[in-house]
């Protein structure tokens, strides 16, 4: 005769083994997923950052040339034609903290 506990604690060590090996093959590819998002995210804002740091450098390179040479740059065009808005610096992510009385 079986006991009367065996046939529910079966069940719950299947499903657990189930949901075990199904953590276990889900988990790493998300994990992977996530990390691959991210870093492809870093490289985006570097290079945006390093952008528009150049374009900085090129406009200050721009306005010693025009300081030297009487107000006329010498010879090429920096950083686009004179009087070119520079354009905004690449986002900076931030959150504020969220204080909350209990």
């Amino acid at each position: 005769m079986v006991a009367t506990w065996a046939i529910p604690v079966g069940a719950l060590c299947g499903l657990s083994a189930l949901a075990m090996f199904f953590f276990w093959w889900w988990f790493p590819r998300v994990w992977r997923k996530g990390n691959n998002q991210e870093g492809e995210m870093m490289v985006m804002e570097n290079a945006a950052r390093q952008r528009h740091r150049a374009i900085i450098a090129a406009a200050q390179e721009r306005e010693a040339l025009e300081k030297e040479g009487g107000g006329r740059v010498a010879l090429r065009e920096v950083a686009g034609p004179v009087g070119e808005e520079l354009p905004a610096p690449p986002p900076a992510y931030y959150s504020a903290p969220v204080y909350s009385t209990y």
